[in-house]
């Protein structure tokens, strides 16, 4: 296993000034989706209502903390999650379909590019954006292969900790992958353990260029303030 430092309420900004350079890496679950309250049958469903003011909360809560720049996958709930916070954070959006929830969208191909572009005038869609679906390729999973999807994400962020140590990015996440991700990142494969978490909850991490990471926060969501109770009857 990777060197893991696990620090619990710790002074975040005046620790990484102390230990010197490293990635600052804010893993963001995406907000509260219609598929997730049981009032769409689509998986790749919009987020609720208040799955948006999830997100704007979150956004919110990271104001002056000079996010450069945000990661998301082309799933709908995590597009406009990632909408919402780079909305409030002026902070630009880079997509990535290997980013997507296990399965990618199951038997569904995904919204096509037309569609995405329609929706989304503001950004700037790869080119597995193909008008038949960004899930048209795949609709099915193993479980090692989620894994190794996510060890070529977590390797693009070692990477980038050594060509960028000094960057803040945000990444918006899903329950499984997101876990799977985690995994990799900590140099777990199978194992009892699931890192859980809920709607807009934040994972800090701090990746060092000599791969070793520090944890600050684990599905931190101090800043969801009191919402009002998502019911399926309210979509019917």
């Amino acid at each position: 296993m990777r060197p893991v430092d696990l620090l619990h309420e710790a002074d975040f900004k005046g620790y990484m000034k102390e230990v010197g350079l490293g990635l600052e890496l804010l893993l963001i679950r995406h907000g509260e989706s219609l598929h997730n309250i049981g009032a769409s049958s689509l998986k790749d469903s919009l987020l609720s209502p208040r799955g948006i003011v999830q997100a704007r909360q979150t956004g919110e809560a990271l104001r002056g903390e000079n996010i450069q720049r945000i990661y998301s996958s082309l799933v709908h709930r995590a597009l406009e999650t990632a909408e919402v916070i780079s909305g409030i954070l002026q902070a630009p959006c880079i997509f990535w379909r290997d980013l997507a929830e296990s399965h990618f969208c199951w038997d569904e191909p995904g919204h096509g590019r037309s569609a995405l572009c329609q929706r989304f005038p503001m950004f700037e869609f790869p080119a597995e954006a193909t008008e038949e679906g960004w899930a048209a390729f795949k609709n099915d999973e193993t479980e090692e292969e989620v894994l190794e999807r996510m060890g070529g994400i977590a390797e693009a962020f070692f990477a980038m900790a050594q060509a960028e140590p000094e960057a803040i990015i945000a990444v918006i996440i899903h329950g499984n992958s997101g876990n799977a991700l985690l995994k990799r990142f900590f140099g777990m494969s199978h194992s009892g353990i699931y890192f859980h978490h809920g709607n807009c909850g934040i994972t800090r991490l701090r990746i060092n260029p000599d791969r070793t990471i520090n944890v600050f926060a684990m599905n931190d969501e101090r800043h969801k303030l009191e919402e009002p109770l998502s019911t399926v009857t309210e979509y019917i």
